[in-house]
C-alpha cells in the first residue's frame, strides 16, 4: 500500500526518503550513545575508578559578596 497525500503518491519522493533515513540515523546515534554510556559506567565501576579526576579545588575569596 502506498501512502497518498492530496491524491499523489509520496513514496518515491527524495525528501520523504531522506527524512526517513535521518530519523533512523538519529535513533541509531541515541541508541549507540546509551550503550556506550552503560559500557563506560560498567568499566569504571568494575575497576573501582572514577570517570574523572579533580586536579585542584579553587576556593572563592574569603570576603562574602552581597547580591
Amino acid at each position: 500500500a502506498f501512502l497518498k497525500l492530496g491524491g499523489q503518491d509520496i513514496w518515491g519522493k527524495p525528501l520523504l526518503i531522506l527524512g526517513m533515513m535521518l530519523v533512523i540515523a538519529g535513533i541509531q546515534f541515541i541508541t549507540i550513545g546509551i550503550v556506550i554510556e552503560m559500557q563506560m559506567r560498567t568499566y569504571f565501576e568494575s575497576q573501582q575508578k572514577r570517570p574523572y579526576k579533580i586536579r585542584r579545588i579553587s576556593h572563592p575569596a574569603s570576603d562574602p559578596v552581597e547580591l
